[in-house]
């Protein structure tokens, strides 16, 4: 069998485990939540072993350390410190790729990159400090390198302007999205519909994540 065929098998999986999650997110059966959620980031680590020609061990990385916090984050109360750190290093891990895949940048893309997500920042720590308590800094840490994420990814589409930039910018705004509802559902305002929301973007985002590599993968051997 073909990379691409074994490839297209296997990411119908992630996207048959994501609907299953989101189903049980959003009529709140645990099991299928428990079985299904680590399965998202397993099939798509997977998918790209299988499809990859270059298998990025920081990419690889960055999905393992999603898999870890999509696990710690199933205990919503107890281990949600392990999942921040998890995560952080997903982030860390991204910038990281971004910042190895931009060849060139200018000091004013730079700073237009930057303003957006310094103001929402300092929007999102002022609304929840007033219930963050002992977490504020745990939280404070955490936007901040995922805001850093936002003004690469940002910063790499102005300097490129290309299909994978798009795509990978595309991916970083609904992981953001995404850890934002998650901080909003817990310390700000709670709502039901948050939490298939957080999973929906969560799951497309790191989809075109993987997207943007396979297909900046492609550009380089062409």
């Amino acid at each position: 069998m073909s990379r691409d065929k074994q490839g297209n098998k296997i990411i119908w999986i992630y996207f048959i485990v994501t609907a299953l999650d989101l189903i049980g997110v959003g009529l709140k059966v645990d099991w299928l939540v428990l079985i299904c959620k680590p399965l998202m980031m397993t099939s798509l680590m997977a998918f790209y072993w299988v499809v990859s020609t270059r298998r990025s061990k920081l990419y690889l990385g960055a999905l393992f350390f999603s898999l870890l916090g999509d696990i710690f984050l199933l205990d919503k109360e107890g281990q949600f410190l392990l999942g921040i750190g998890a995560f952080l290093v997903t982030q860390i891990l991204f910038i990281i790729l971004v910042l190895k895949r931009s060849s060139s940048s200018s000091k004013s893309n730079l700073i237009w990159s930057a303003i957006p997500f310094l103001i929402y920042l300092v929007l999102l720590m002022r609304t929840l400090a007033p219930e963050l308590d002992d977490l504020f800094y745990p939280v404070l840490i955490y936007g901040s390198v995922i805001s850093v994420f936002g003004i690469t990814a940002l910063n790499y589409h102005l300097n490129q302007r290309n299909a994978e930039s798009l795509i990978l910018l595309s991916g970083a705004l609904l992981f953001i999205a995404s850890d934002s509802m998650i901080a909003l559902n817990k310390f700000f305002s709670p709502h039901m519909i948050y939490p298939v929301a957080i999973m929906l973007t969560y799951a497309l985002a790191q989809y075109l994540i993987c997207h943007s590599m396979l297909l900046e993968e492609q550009s380089i051997e062409e």
